[in-house]
């Protein structure tokens, strides 16, 4: 099984974190996929500091970041980057109100998100075949992360390393982490012991 890494990116600047998983090593240049947070980090590369939390076999990894984020994002959203948790939208206050004022739509009454605003879809309640599931499936199985095998330059590694120094997390956030991360073991020593 392929390797990879759980990692957390500290913004010293505002006091935000992005908590992330990667198919990788960690000198292999890799970032993150937040799209807000790497226009943060190309502006200001200096301000961020990135501490590895796990590595291991990827799905172990990836099971890591999800349980670190669901933990984290309930206890204080606005402190973090994150979003979404894999492919799957964190909801917090402030994405819930832009979804409702695109549902309400514009000043004229008029939907601002297609045919279907404000209408149920057409596919609610329909559950795909198995069929189906199986070729969804199938599609998705092998894929491989655009970044495997590619390195980063000696200038990139260089900035990475220079950001890595004198790194540091707020108490606060060592606390949420530590919290989280002895859940997260707590929960899989219980799966273990209930498939022996």
């Amino acid at each position: 099984m392929a390797n990879g890494f759980t990692y957390c990116w500290s913004d010293h600047s505002t006091a935000k974190v992005y908590v992330g998983v990667h198919l990788g090593n960690p000198d292999d240049g890799y970032i993150c996929s937040s799209k807000t947070m790497l226009s943060e980090f190309k502006n200001r590369p200096n301000d961020f500091t990135r501490e590895i939390l796990f590595s291991g076999p990827y799905d172990e990894c990836a099971k890591f970041e999800v349980c670190l984020i669901k933990a984290l994002f309930k206890t204080d959203s606005e402190t973090y980057y994150n979003r979404s948790v894999g492919k799957k939208i964190l909801f917090d206050d402030h994405i819930k109100e832009k979804i409702s004022k695109k549902l309400i739509g514009n000043q004229n009454g008029l939907g601002s998100i297609g045919p279907w605003a404000g209408k149920s879809s057409p596919r609610k309640g329909v559950k795909a075949s198995d069929e189906s599931r199986k070729k969804m499936s199938d599609s998705r199985r092998g894929m491989v992360s655009p970044n495997k095998g590619k390195k980063a330059s000696e200038e990139s590694r260089r900035k990475m390393s220079l950001s890595a120094k004198g790194r540091t997390f707020s108490d606060a956030t060592r606390l949420k982490l530590a919290n989280a991360t002895r859940q997260y073991w707590a929960n899989k020593k219980l799966q273990n012991e209930e498939n022996q």
